[in-house]
């Protein structure tokens, strides 16, 4: 399964949270990768069952269980038959504001509170509504959830094993791609950016993502692309904004990684 980095940095409204309500996950409609990112995520299942997968270990998760995604780590929701659940996902700076440590903090992977269950089902009805004290309710509501997971739910994070080590190696080499696809990314430039060697980078990353490295940065440069064909630029010059520097290479790598070849998406 692929792994995605997810950026909610531009999430830095008045709102101190990101609210995705009723996510529904059957057998056939999931998430194609596992995901991670630098917020704290709070998930609630109100229906059904299924499982969520942190840091490669898996949990089961039911009607009225409570999950809490730590700071970086990797998690995929999915479900074998139905179910609808909603996660909150923290703005980092409110964290920081509240002098919340939370990239310091590990957290109970899976739980059950009634008090935190009211709490998340009220932020979901407060949400919507329109209100001159919304945004002070839901950062109220939030703080409150907040305070009680840390109290109750959190210790200091250990020292970072092998696989963790790993892992993070990995997100590096993740972001450098998504910094420098426009670029000519060589592999000894990405292992001495990460400080391992070439050979071993390889391994890892082929374990951890099920991709090469350069499947990945294939994969990423042509999802660019096709952004840039959509916002109205001609195939050449999107290729080369992306990285490539053969124009038939662009197209057949364009056509395995997107479906169709760019000039078919161009002209949609």
């Amino acid at each position: 399964m692929k792994l995605r980095h997810e950026d909610y940095t531009y999430a830095s409204g008045q709102i101190p949270f990101i609210l995705n309500n009723n996510i529904k996950r059957t057998a056939n409609l999931c998430s194609e990768s596992q995901n991670w990112h630098e917020n704290v995520e709070i998930q609630f299942c109100k229906e059904g069952e299924g499982g969520v997968l942190i840091d490669g270990k898996c949990y089961a998760f039911s009607k009225g269980s409570i999950a809490l995604i730590d700071s970086n780590a990797v998690h995929y929701t999915f479900s074998k038959t139905t179910m609808v659940y909603s996660c909150i996902i923290v703005n980092t700076y409110f964290c920081k504001q509240m002098g919340i440590d939370y990239q310091h903090l590990t957290f109970v992977p899976l739980l059950q509170n009634e008090k935190l269950s009211a709490l998340f089902e009220e932020i979901c009805d407060v949400y919507p509504q329109e209100s001159p004290l919304r945004v002070a309710r839901l950062s109220k509501l939030l703080l409150s959830m907040l305070i009680l997971i840390v109290d109750d739910y959190s210790s200091i994070k250990c020292s970072s094993d092998m696989e963790q080590k790993e892992l993070a190696t990995v997100k590096k080499v993740l972001l450098y791609i998504r910094e420098n696809y426009h670029t000519k990314i060589k592999l000894d430039l990405i292992a001495e950016h990460v400080l391992t060697d070439k050979y071993t980078l390889c391994k890892i990353f082929k374990a951890n993502t099920g991709q090469t490295i350069f499947e990945n940065i294939n994969a990423y440069r042509c999802m660019k692309a096709a952004e840039y064909i959509a916002s109205g630029k001609n195939v050449c010059e999107s290729a080369n904004l992306c990285g490539f520097e053969n124009n038939s290479f662009f197209t057949k790598t364009f056509k395995r990684y997107i479906g169709v070849l760019p000039s078919k998406l161009l002209n949609k």
